[in-house]
């Protein structure tokens, strides 16, 4: 969270603009309850080395919450982000295929693009980023059962 509040506080000084990426792991509740606790840990463990596999060195990836990781990316893009997410979908798709799992291994995630003019604090930034995570979801469960 301190890195965070630095690179809200670097942007507004060089008039810079960053991303901040929610992202939620899905179905860790069901593997827990299907499979134990070491295999959620496993699912856990092997998302975010796929997401550090595709970083940036001036990215910040870190754990928000049980299943929930948040990602801050300066002077990054949209495309960025998507071209991020589309690695790291193939991957795990292929992990999911090398370690015979019975179940997906994949996120759901929602960005924001933070610009210095935005006169907001860490927690407003987090649940615009949490809400476009949650749309994006939404939108891919919608679109499975159509």
């Amino acid at each position: 969270m301190e890195k965070l509040q630095l690179e809200l506080l670097r942007a507004k000084t060089n008039h810079t603009s960053f991303l901040l990426c929610f992202i939620d792991i899905n179905s860790l509740k069901l593997v827990n309850d299907q499979y134990g606790h070491r295999e959620g840990d496993w699912l856990i463990k092997t998302i975010a080395e796929s997401i550090s596999g595709y970083i940036s060195k001036d990215d910040t990836l870190f754990r928000y919450g049980g299943d929930e990781f948040l990602l801050i990316a300066p002077r990054q893009t949209e495309e960025y982000v998507h071209e991020l997410w589309q690695n790291i979908n193939e991957q795990l798709e292929d992990k999911k295929k090398k370690f015979k799992k019975p179940y997906t291994l994949s996120a759901s995630y929602g960005f924001i693009i933070c610009a210095p003019s935005d006169d907001t604090n860490l927690d407003t930034l987090i649940q615009k980023a949490d809400a476009a995570m949650y749309k994006q979801k939404h939108t891919r469960v919608s679109s499975i059962f159509k």
